[in-house]
């Protein structure tokens, strides 16, 4: 025994002043050290070292762990009280002990860290085993001396404790991140339908329920068609019947999957009868699940006589680029059910904040679980999932809340889920750090299941602040609303104020002129806005003070950090919370002028809206409207009533103008209250009916029209009729818009999305919504 504590002490002294280059692997499940952690408040954590599944006992050890930096850290080490405790280097908290004389450890206990904070962490803290641990341990009685096992070679295993930003908070398990197919494709974007010239095949798209009727006529050959063949694309799976009525030999095929065609040879009476050379009926097994695209493919032709005197007919080709055609989109049959957007659930603010912070955020993900009672819910059949307005795919969707078409903040600002009655949802924004720990930063839920989780014990109270702010990025030209909810400790005297410092950044923001602000507390809430002075970062630190049960005075804090980017200019981007003093912009809170204005050419991405670039242009020349920041427009993204109501004021000039809202969805501090306010003022919005107005639902083309037509009303704006306009769907109008709609078509202001038909219901895109401004209130006729 006496050789067995030489050797042991050998090795404790090695341990301590040298690294051994021996180890052995021992499994965490059976051996290694544990952390355990008492937190009981913001400002300070216990953390227990404990030796786990070594019968024969330690025989020296040295236990470091992380700690935050800035934090005061006790030390005990109960194995021995001649222990090296070392709390000098920043971060690390160590107890070194040498060779014990009972190399049994009682309880297991090898070192006790108390840990305290000025104030509450920013973030949960990971504290962990680090460089230098290492234990010297017996496997078994008959062991004549100790191994060596150390974090640094990688055979010590141990457990990790988290310190909490905020004890009392509950904590979110966070969802698996949803997978996809690696070959998912981005859905395609809606091309516009192809019109047909003088010369060419017209294809006519009828649509009822399950059956779609494609008619091919030919167009502009009066001396006739000698021969033809028409393929067009089908959805694949469909039923296709076809009819060619030219010939009764004619050659119709459907072998081919996607594709249908009707040959026909060469006609005795080459004039074409009403034109129609085949009909197409085309029937789904189920409704059509996307939009499909109707169109001539390859192979096919016609043979036709240019004009009388001709011996004999010219060969015409899709495949030469030579036979012009048309193309029509079939809609997808809709999905009914009920519709919420991702971003009433989830701060599409906060995921662009997380997206940003490289040096912390690994990956930011939006992850969901669909129930229906405790089943999964059956995606395509329980619910489906848009963005912007086209339905995905269950791998497209997951594809755009993991980031793989785009930022997490646009996916949360685009993406609707539609669902039928008993389907819930769980939604959560989750970010990773660069230690792979997944953290949920936000949560809601969607819909109503038939279950209900079970209640988690509510906590006994600790004294605490939260403080949060509206908006953690605004304009140098903006303000926000920093919150502060205060939590007073089980027996505690309450406090009845919080004070609010601008604690760094001052030269950044100030609350009005004061670096420091006092405000009552009401309901456990006090809040103060703060106004940017230039571009940088400021974090601003709420203080309260309340009696605890022993009679002592205490002081609790908590902080937020806000950023200031540059200032907008021109009116109203509706990127910070002051009420604009001109203009307004398309669209809302994320978007930004150019700086200097933006020139003809300054956005990139007008090609596909030649009809509405010159109204886009010169409204931005004006300052009423602006573009994504980055040199685009996006003039076919849909367009929200807040926004429309934004820029709407902004074109009427009556941006100056001041009035109170008593919509209960539209809060004082939001960017669109003002706008909103004034339009109610002048009778050009009334809202629901609910007593709500719907700020953030996609506004259809007959509200925009509306709208529209009220304003111009309210500026005696002469809209006599210059025409006279019909809509084959014009029944689909609702009755308190129709007169609007009429008399804007008449005054040749607002045309159809064809020729006959207007389309009512459907969302209004921001090229639309700039040439209606444009075109009422700015055009000089």
């Amino acid at each position: 025994m006496k050789n067995k504590k030489i050797i042991a002490l050998v090795c404790a002294i090695s341990m301590i002043f040298s690294m051994f280059a021996s180890f052995t692997v021992v499994s965490a499940a059976e051996q290694g050290i544990a952390l355990e952690i008492e937190q009981t408040t913001a400002t300070k954590a216990v953390i227990t070292a404990k030796a786990v599944g070594y019968p024969t006992g330690i025989s020296s050890s040295k236990i470091a762990i992380s700690v935050p930096e800035g934090a005061t850290t006790a030390i005990a080490c109960p194995m021995k009280s001649d222990a090296i405790m070392d709390t000098s280097i920043p971060g690390v908290a160590s107890c070194t002990i040498g060779l014990m004389e009972n190399t049994a450890v009682p309880n297991d206990v090898l070192a006790i860290f108390t840990v305290t904070m000025t104030e509450a962490l920013p973030k949960n803290f990971k504290s962990e085993l680090v460089s230098g641990s290492q234990i010297a341990a017996f496997a078994n009685d008959t062991d004549e001396e100790p191994t060596l096992i150390s974090v640094d070679k990688g055979s010590l295993d141990v457990a990790s404790v988290t310190i909490k930003a905020d004890p009392n908070k509950e904590e979110v398990t966070p969802i698996d991140k949803p997978t996809y197919d690696s070959a998912v494709t981005e859905p395609t974007v809606r091309e516009p339908e192809v019109v047909v010239g003088s010369q060419g095949i017209d294809l006519d798209v009828a649509k009822n329920g399950k059956v779609i009727t494609v008619t091919a006529k030919a167009i502009g050959y009066p001396t006739g068609i000698s021969s033809s063949k028409i393929a067009i694309s089908v959805p694949e799976g469909a039923t296709t019947a076809i009819a060619c009525p030219m010939k009764s030999d004619a050659i119709m095929d459907t072998s081919i999957p996607g594709v249908a065609s009707c040959t026909i040879g060469l006609m005795e009476n080459t004039a074409v009868p009403n034109d129609v050379l085949a009909i197409f009926t085309v029937t789904m097994t189920e409704a059509l699940p996307k939009n499909f695209k109707s169109e001539l493919v390859s192979g096919s032709q016609i043979a036709a006589f240019a004009n009388d005197t001709d011996e004999e007919p010219t060969l015409i080709s899709v495949d030469k680029g030579t036979l012009n055609a048309t193309s029509k989109w079939i809609e997808a049959s809709k999905f009914e059910g009920t519709t919420v957007a991702l971003n009433e659930k989830l701060s599409k603010d906060t995921a662009a904040s997380l997206e940003a912070d490289n040096e912390n955020v690994k990956d930011v993900y939006v992850a969901y679980e669909a129930k229906k009672g405790n089943a999964a819910a059956d995606y395509g059949t329980d619910y489906v999932a848009y963005y912007n307005g086209t339905q995905l795919t269950k791998d497209q969707l997951n594809a755009y809340l993991t980031g793989k078409f785009g930022s997490i903040a646009d996916a949360i600002e685009k993406v609707t889920f539609t669902y039928k009655s008993g389907v819930a949802f769980n939604v959560q924004l989750v970010s990773v750090n660069s230690d792979d720990e997944a953290e949920v930063a936000e949560s809601g839920t969607i819909g109503g299941g038939s279950t209900k989780p079970t209640p988690k014990p509510t906590p006994t109270p600790t004294a605490g602040v939260k403080v949060t702010a509206d908006k953690t990025e605004i304009s140098s030209d903006g303000s926000t609303r920093v919150n502060a909810t205060v939590t007073d400790a089980e027996g505690a005297t309450p406090g009845t104020e919080v004070k609010f410092t601008v604690s760094s950044g001052a030269d950044v923001l100030d609350f009005d002129g004061a670096t420091e602000a006092t405000v009552a507390l009401a309901d456990g809430k006090a809040s103060v806005r703060v106004y940017a002075k230039k571009v940088g970062t400021a974090t601003v630190k709420a203080a309260y003070t309340y009696t605890d049960k022993d009679g002592a005075e205490q002081t609790k804090e908590g902080t937020v950090t806000i950023r200031v980017k540059n200032t907008t200019v021109g009116g109203g981007s509706g990127s910070d919370d002051k009420k604009p003093s001109g203009g307004g912009s398309i669209a809302g809170p994320s978007d930004s002028m150019n700086p200097g204005g933006n020139w003809l050419g300054a956005f990139t991405d007008l090609d596909s809206v030649e009809w509405a670039k010159p109204s886009i242009l010169a409204l931005s020349l004006k300052g009423i409207v602006s573009g994504r920041g980055d040199g685009t427009f996006a003039p076919n993204d849909n367009i929200t009533r807040a926004e429309y109501c934004q820029i709407l004021i902004g074109a009427i000039e009556k941006s100056a103008e001041y009035a109170d809202s008593e919509f209960a969805d539209v809060p004082s501090d939001a960017w669109f209250y003002h706008a909103v306010s004034v339009a109610s003022k002048y009778g050009i919005v009334s809202g629901y009916g609910d007593g709500n107005f719907g700020p953030y639902d996609l506004i259809t083309r007959q509200d925009m029209a509306l709208m529209t037509y009220k304003a111009a009303q309210v500026m005696n704006k002469d809209l006599s009729a210059v025409r006279t306009m019909s809509f084959a769907d014009a029944g689909a109008i609702s009755a308190y818009a129709a007169e609007a709609v009429q008399t804007l078509a008449d005054a040749n202001i607002i045309n159809g999305v064809s020729d006959t038909e207007f389309a009512p219901k459907a969302n209004a895109t921001r090229a639309q919504a700039a040439k209606i401004l444009y075109d009422t209130f700015v055009k000089i006729n």
